[in-house]
């Protein structure tokens, strides 16, 4: 159990406020060592000491995706500074259950549920009596179908493992007393006969058609109603979905940051282990909450159509340039044709350079706009570098700057244009710039095709750096174990989530 749970726990059995964990007790280890959500229901008038004590220790509520925001529920999510792990409160105000995107039963049996409770035996934490739990876990299932053309026969498998860690702790009889004063005698009786044959199609059959007979004056809209929403929910999370997983676009899609978003920007020199701690903070963070990630490098791994013929032309030029200079140690040429043919070689060179040096600004400037959009939407940005003007060349630094006094018109206005684009991260601030520190050895270890000049002059840049004055800049030790400087990240972070 994490520290940080046993914590809040403890303080809500102190001062008295009624909560249960009240579904899927089946895997409430997992859920306690922040493996998985918690559901915990938690009694209106006792709202407010609940949210008193997780505010307390760092739980911050987060805005849902409108698809997935249901009354009577709210996410909070919180931090374990052990573990550096993150905590997700699935947090009910009043039963509310039914398919995914409705949930249009709310069954007013909180009262009932708070009254039977027990204590779990290793955590302390309350939970749901069993016999109470089993009748939920039916009900659960059953409404999740309702309305569906293929009607279910049998449980599925997640609800089949929780079904059998539960008949091992239920007393028949108190099910069907649960039943009865849930329902009525009829119900109480189809769930007696149910809960120990739930295999056979006919009993369960029977089941399914009392249940629905018995939450039908529960729900919030008529059926074909839900039904409609249902659907058409669902064509526009897959929708969000694609649009998200498959192109990367920033939008909304489960859980954001209320009022404003978050942006952190990762720097350091090769060898930092930066593209491994970017990846890694990404994993981390969008278990729980929506995360755009920004690359602002120019590896040819990630680079965009418009820089792709570019590429192309780089990977022809280099061939070229490796045949030529083969040729230039066995064949002796005129020198007038050597020095013309260097000539138009060098020009060419310098003409691609540009062209590539203008594109790079264009991906960063189109970079720059997803970013905002993201922040802006409650996303939480992690990008891999970040443009900046304090130094010129290298470092995410503009290109053309030599430029920027030049006599030539045409010259000093696309070095002005490049330059105002790299000058927009001052614009687009980040919230947080983290800087990895390695040592010029350990750099030049792990990074052995670039010269170790080359790696001082850039951890010398790294640190003079300032992307904009408000931004938050913390630096961050790489040379430990990743496993310490993954902990260490997320003790950073995490007043920031």
């Amino acid at each position: 159990m994490l520290s940080t749970l046993k914590d809040i726990f403890e303080k809500l059995n102190e001062n008295e406020v009624r909560y249960v964990h009240w579904k899927s007790n089946e895997h409430l280890k997992s859920a306690l060592s922040g493996k998985t959500d918690l559901d915990i229901l938690v009694h209106q008038l006792d709202y407010h000491k609940f949210i008193e004590v997780v505010n307390k220790h760092g739980f911050k509520k987060y805005d849902t995706d409108p698809l997935l925001n249901y009354s009577f529920i709210d996410d909070f999510i919180g931090f374990d500074n052990n573990t550096g792990d993150l905590i997700h409160l699935h947090t009910h105000f009043q039963l509310v259950i039914g398919k995914k995107f409705v949930k249009e039963i709310h069954l007013p049996i909180e009262e009932y549920i708070f009254k039977h409770f027990i204590k779990d035996v290793d955590s302390g934490v309350k939970i749901i009596d069993p016999n109470l739990e089993i009748i939920l876990l039916l009900i659960r299932f059953n409404i999740k179908y309702e309305g569906k053309f293929k009607k279910p026969t049998k449980l599925n498998n997640e609800y089949e493992i929780e079904y059998n860690w539960l008949i091992n702790k239920i007393d028949e009889k108190l099910v069907k007393e649960h039943a009865l004063n849930i329902f009525d005698k009829k119900t109480s009786n189809v769930f007696f006969k149910t809960i120990n044959h739930i295999d056979k199609k006919r009993k369960f059959k029977q089941l399914r058609k009392n249940i629905f007979k018995k939450t039908n004056k529960y729900k919030t809209n008529r059926n074909f109603i839900n039904n409609i929403k249902y659907y058409i929910s669902k064509v526009k999370f897959i929708y969000k979905a694609i649009l998200v997983k498959k192109f990367h676009i920033p939008i909304k899609f489960r859980r954001t940051k209320p009022n404003s978003g978050l942006i952190i920007a990762f720097m350091g020199v090769d060898g930092a282990g930066k593209s491994t701690l970017v990846n890694y903070t990404e994993k981390w963070l969008s278990n729980k909450v929506d995360v755009h990630k920004v690359y602002f490098g120019t590896g040819d791994s990630t680079f965009s159509l418009l820089r792709t013929p570019i590429v192309n032309i780089k990977k022809i030029t280099n061939k070229l340039k490796f045949k030529n200079n083969n040729k230039s140690k066995k064949v002796i040429v005129n020198s007038k044709e050597t020095k013309s043919n260097n000539k138009h070689r060098n020009i060419f060179t310098k003409f691609i350079k540009v062209i590539w040096a203008l594109v790079v600004a264009l991906e960063k400037k189109n970079s720059f706009k997803k970013l905002w959009k993201a922040k802006s939407s409650g996303m939480v940005v992690i990008t891999d570098r970040y443009p900046q003007v304090d130094i010129y060349g290298f470092n995410d630094g503009p290109l053309l700057t030599d430029w920027l006094k030049s006599k030539n018109l045409v010259k000093r206005q696309m070095s002005r244009w490049e330059y105002n684009v790299y000058n927009l991260g001052k614009f687009y601030k980040p919230d947080l710039v983290i800087k990895l520190i390695v040592s010029e050895d350990i750099s030049s270890k792990r990074k052995s095709d670039t010269s170790k000049e080359m790696i001082t002059k850039k951890i010398e840049a790294i640190k003079k750096i300032k992307i904009h004055p408000e931004s938050n800049e913390l630096l961050l030790n790489t040379e430990e174990s990743l496993e310490k400087t993954k902990l260490n990240l997320k003790l950073i972070i995490k007043d920031y989530i």
